[in-house]
């Protein structure tokens, strides 16, 4: 009797362990998986997929049903069940992509001028990220990004004042530089492969536009203010730690005085607020993602 007893308490404990919840979903997936916990707004489980144990969750919305202890056989073991900080803290990326600043042109100017500072609008942009995330979602870090472009034209096609008489090129090489801190938002798909990244940031600018006369005489034109920007992203995931990313993004501060230095002297200029020089612009990017 106490053996018959024992035997089946044995087996009734192997079968609670074994035991495993399901999930149907909106578009009608069903989920072995095993539920770790339940909020308001979201239901977080673990589940096998390709041979990895995996720790994710769904918001309620997305969630049609679900069942505890439905079925007996357990995909993920109870010594495997993945705690629920088991997610990549860490998020490293590049990015190079085409660049577009988005400030109005000076009106009254001849129209080789506008089109000389209009191809100046269009650049390469490249940087990188550093982030950590305290949880799935949510992380801090710091970014860092360059953007370039640079033009030129010979003396005789454009309209500028000189006092130089001979031929030669005007030319503009615009660098401007970012670095600052963000805040990010990641958020996985229902298989947790793929993410959906959002960030925002806040910063410090800087511009400098290395000028050449066809005298040759070079002026350094130069600014620095606050910065703000905004990455919209989706990371395609290649294997475990790598990604391949697409994304959208805004960035850009306002020069209230630029400082002038050539060869003999530097001057700092106060600008009025019709010659602010606008450094807002939009990037397109793309670019590799480790994280772990």
């Amino acid at each position: 009797m106490i053996r018959t007893l024992i035997i089946s308490l044995l087996l009734a404990s192997f079968s609670f362990a074994s035991a495993q919840d399901l999930i149907v979903t909106d578009e009608g997936d069903s989920l072995n998986c095993k539920i770790t916990r339940k909020t308001s707004d979201y239901l977080y489980f673990t589940f096998k997929h390709e041979g990895d144990v995996r720790n994710t969750l769904l918001p309620l919305p997305d969630v049609k049903t679900y069942e505890e202890d439905y079925f007996d056989h357990a995909e993920v073991t109870a010594n495997k069940t993945v705690k629920l900080d088991d997610y990549a803290k860490w998020r490293f990326d590049f990015n190079i992509g085409y660049s577009y600043r988005l400030a109005e042109i000076q009106d009254g100017l001849d129209e080789t001028t506008e089109d000389y500072i209009r191809q100046l609008k269009s650049g390469v942009s490249y940087g990188g990220d550093i982030i950590y995330f305290w949880s799935e979602q949510l992380g801090i870090g710091l970014k860092a990004n360059i953007f370039s472009a640079s033009n030129s034209i010979d003396e005789s096609e454009i309209d500028f004042k000189s006092t130089y008489d001979g031929a030669g090129v005007y030319s503009d090489d615009v660098t401007i530089y970012f670095a600052g801190a963000q805040y990010a938002i990641r958020l996985y798909d229902k298989k947790r492969v793929n993410a959906w990244f959002f960030s925002v940031a806040l910063g410090y600018m800087a511009y400098e536009d290395i000028a050449t006369a066809p005298s040759q005489q070079v002026v350094t034109y130069s600014g620095e203010c606050f910065a703000s920007g905004l990455d919209i992203g989706y990371d395609f995931a290649i294997d475990d730690h790598w990604s391949f990313g697409l994304q959208a993004s805004y960035i850009g501060g306002v020069l209230k005085e630029m400082t002038v230095e050539d060869d003999m002297t530097t001057q700092t200029i106060e600008l009025e607020e019709e010659q602010y020089e606008g450094l807002q612009r939009v990037d397109v990017l793309v670019g590799l993602r480790y994280s772990f």
